[in-house]
């Protein structure tokens, strides 16, 4: 990048023509004012060698080169050119990035979305103890505790969903908890199976009785019947043809995928905020799926048809048009009132998040995550609070998001959404 390309990136082109360089400084501070406004972490004022100045926020630094954030827009800058200062700084902040535990670490920000997902060709499961009524499974990243003895052909069928949503949720850019798996090739993903639907209903305190699996913020609970597995002869073993619920499974093992052991690069837990914890893990279980493997390319037809519902077609039925509480309101609400909606309320709240989750991941701004990215990015990195939404507003007022959501997924997803005033 040049120094030139850099620098009117700071300022208006008019005056980087204008000879008098009178207005520089008034307009250096107004720039860094209101960057101080949206932006809370990283952001710096970087001197090239050369005097100039700019203000933006650092990214990451690959090889020779600093990616930083300038007013919208993410730049390359030659270490070579920044000043003594603006290195030293960069040198810091890759060594706290490298250090054990960094979340920056082989992370996939800079990965592209994916357009499908394949689990390994051969999955292996292995008995890891099966003697006085404990009963323990493993795949390569799971472990599954059952009450009685399974086929290993039938843990090798339950792996495949499991294993299946673990590949998917690796490949999508956002840096999810489930990455360090890959790292820790003993590390293992708890998984609980029960036998009846009674001992399910009990161990989920009876208000998931009905559901086809849950995520209890540690381990996936599964009942037998949803996994289609029956007993036959000495062990239990899959019905063949036998229906199961994957969407509903994959919902509940993405969150297990991108919430359990969720740490920033300091170590300290953060807890995502609902809508976007529901959207994610809605959006990778409407994707379309067949024996382990996700094809994300089908996501936003299924997405459409799950929100919109109809006569025969299961999902929210939220129709073609609904209203919806203040996107600030909605987004900040806590994960007390989320989940003690009922009825058309709480699909609501699932479908919504959805609709979100695939605005910011597939129509904001590029179509490129980018916002999504840098929030989740500084969320990671101890820059900013869950509910801290000024990377993802990027200098738009609530309201202009609003029209922004509004007009985008009408376009893109054939739903029309009226927020109503705050």
């Amino acid at each position: 990048m040049t120094v030139r390309a850099f620098f009117r990136l700071a300022v208006r082109d008019e005056l980087w023509h204008n000879r008098s360089m009178k207005y520089l400084p008034a307009l250096l501070c107004s720039c860094a004012a209101a960057w101080g406004a949206l932006l809370h972490g990283e952001v710096r004022v970087w001197t090239l060698a050369e005097g100039k100045k700019a203000e933006g926020e650092y990214i990451s630094v690959e090889k020779d080169k600093v990616r930083v954030l300038i007013k919208g827009r993410e730049q390359s800058i030659k270490l070579a050119s920044l000043s003594p200062e603006d290195r030293e700084y960069v040198r810091v902040r890759r060594e706290r990035e490298l250090s054990p535990g960094s979340v920056h670490e082989n992370n996939n920000f800079n990965a592209r979305w994916p357009s499908s997902s394949a689990m390994e060709d051969k999955q292996k499961a292995r008995a890891v103890q099966e003697k006085d009524g404990d009963f323990i499974y493993e795949t390569s990243h799971f472990r599954f505790y059952s009450p009685a003895r399974l086929s290993l052909g039938t843990v090798v069928e339950i792996g495949r969903i499991f294993e299946g949503t673990y590949s998917a949720n690796l490949l999508i850019p956002l840096n999810p908890p489930c990455r360090r798996y890959e790292e820790d090739a003993e590390a293992k993903l708890p998984a609980r199976l029960f036998l009846t639907k009674e001992a399910y209903a009990q161990a989920t305190g009876g208000v998931h009785a009905g559901s086809a699996g849950l995520f209890n913020g540690t381990e996936v609970l599964v009942p037998f019947e949803s996994l289609g597995i029956v007993k036959k002869g000495k062990v239990y073993a899959r019905e063949p043809g036998a229906r199961v619920d994957s969407q509903t499974l994959v919902h509940e093992i993405t969150h297990q995928m991108t919430m359990f052991g969720a740490k920033t690069l300091s170590g300290k837990p953060y807890t995502l905020p609902i809508w976007y914890a529901e959207g994610i893990a809605e959006y990778v279980g409407v994707t379309p799926y067949r024996n382990g493997n996700l094809k994300f390319t089908g996501t936003r037809k299924a997405l459409a048809s799950y929100v919109i519902g109809g006569p025969g077609v299961s999902g929210r039925q939220l129709g073609a048009q609904f209203s919806s509480p203040p996107l600030r309101r909605f987004m900040e609400q806590s994960i007390q009132e989320y989940q003690s909606a009922r009825g058309e309320a709480i699909q609501f709240n699932y479908g919504m998040s959805l609709v979100l989750f695939y605005y910011f991941a597939h129509i904001d701004g590029r179509g490129d995550a980018a916002r999504l990215k840098r929030w989740m990015r500084a969320l990671q990195n101890d820059e900013c609070e869950p509910t801290d939404y000024g990377r993802l507003l990027d200098g738009r007022s609530w309201e202009q998001l609003e029209k922004e959501v509004a007009r985008g997924v009408k376009s893109k997803l054939g739903i029309s959404i009226d927020f109503e005033d705050a």
